[in-house]
């Protein structure tokens, strides 16, 4: 069965300003009203901004495969996409996407039928819009209401944010220090 990004059946962290569009869940950092400000009133490039680094969903499912579907509009930053996925603390699988290609993230529960938490890390250049889950018809997907870590805050440039990890913001330094 297919569950719309707009169920609101996962949780969203690191990136608080999130909003529905009609394309599916977009995961904004930063509010719509710095759009209209320039890039020297703000002291940072907004389009680069806008990309998905540092946020990440989750969810619990029971499903035997689970599919997400996003896209990337053709206007937004996007350097390819990398993503991660977790669970517990273990990264089980990586997904890596052409700026052209599209992104469908298709993989398998390790223990079908039984609840397990995931977490998908979005990747760093890159803005991509949630869209939908596809899950077996008999199984459910819900929001992860696990509470959430402290929070840390680094201010920095981008050797602070680990230049050289690519589209991976599962490799930057505030990631990983989050593990």
């Amino acid at each position: 069965k297919t569950i719309p990004a707009f169920k609101m059946t996962y949780s969203i962290r690191g990136a608080q300003y999130s909003q529905l569009t009609q394309q599916g869940m977009e995961f904004r950092r930063f509010p719509l009203e710095f759009q209209k400000l320039k890039s020297t009133q703000l002291g940072f490039n907004m389009k680069k901004a806008e990309t998905s680094s540092g946020v990440s969903i989750s969810f619990t499912s029971n499903s035997s495969k689970i599919t997400l579907n996003f896209v990337v509009p053709k206007e937004a930053e996007n350097r390819g996409s990398d993503f991660a996925l977790y669970i517990g603390r273990k990264l089980v699988q990586e997904f890596s996407f052409k700026k052209t290609q599209p992104i469908v993230l298709s993989f398998d529960n390790p223990s079908p039928g039984s609840e397990t938490t995931y977490e998908l890390v979005l990747p760093s250049f890159s803005n991509p819009i949630l869209q939908n889950f596809i899950i077996d018809d008999k199984s459910s997907l819900k929001a992860d209401k696990s509470k959430q870590k402290k929070k840390y805050l680094a201010i920095g440039d981008s050797i602070s944010h680990g230049v050289g990890q690519d589209s991976k913001s599962y490799k930057t330094y505030p990631f990983l220090l989050s593990k």
